[in-house]
């Protein structure tokens, strides 16, 4: 597992790195032998909880990130799909139409406002000249 190093990441580290240095020289120098055993066992769990609880903040974080990251996507493409549900829906009702209205057309080209929240610049492209080129502006149609 890899973990990137981001601005909010380095304060977790750095903090981490001086909990274990300072544990490790107050457990040499302090207590060179001559304290108890369980001072030294004390200090030692406090050190450990201390560690222990900053590296799972930090994973929990990532965690956090990661799920909101996720529920994003989810919620895009979400909206994408409504969209082109939408669009093709709208599509089928004006296709089957024998004579189409101006508010057909109004409609479409609105429609077109809504999925470019949604859709590439290719899609948008291909769906102008798709409404300025097809039969769409004709009032009568054969079927």
């Amino acid at each position: 597992m890899t973990i990137k190093l981001t601005g909010k990441k380095i304060p977790v580290l750095v903090i981490i790195a001086i909990v274990l240095v300072i544990g490790y020289l107050m457990l040499r120098i302090i207590f060179n032998g001559s304290t108890p055993d369980i001072t030294l066992g004390f200090f030692a769990v406090i050190l450990g909880f201390t560690l222990t609880s900053l590296v799972t903040f930090l994973l929990l974080n990532e965690q956090t990130d990661a799920e909101l990251c996720k529920e994003e996507s989810i919620q895009f493409l979400n909206l994408k799909m409504s969209a082109y549900q939408e669009l093709l829906q709208q599509l089928y009702n004006v296709i089957t139409k024998i004579k189409i209205s101006k508010e057909d057309i109004i409609g479409l080209r609105l429609l077109n406002q809504h999925i470019s929240y949604a859709a590439s610049a290719e899609i948008l492209q291909g769906f102008n000249s798709f409404l300025s080129s097809s039969l769409l502006f004709k009032q009568k149609r054969k079927i």
